[in-house]
């Protein structure tokens, strides 16, 4: 959903969702998250701002390949 947001030129309620996500305590925010609002803040012009932090949550990928 937050993906979708700055998909469709909507960053800022990405970063606002993924805002909320961290306040509640049953929302697991993960590392493709972080890259999700990473790009919500590259589209809503907030990389100053915000981005800085979300790219400091990407560390090395938990992503598992199955060949």
């Amino acid at each position: 959903m937050i993906l979708g947001f700055s998909l469709h030129g909507k960053g800022e309620l990405g970063v606002e969702l993924s805002r909320r996500m961290e306040k509640d305590q049953r929302a697991e925010i993960d590392q493709l998250t972080c890259v999700a609002v990473l790009h919500c803040c590259t589209t809503a012009c907030m990389v100053d701002r915000e981005g800085k932090f979300y790219f400091k949550c990407i560390k090395e990928p938990k992503v598992a390949h199955i060949l």
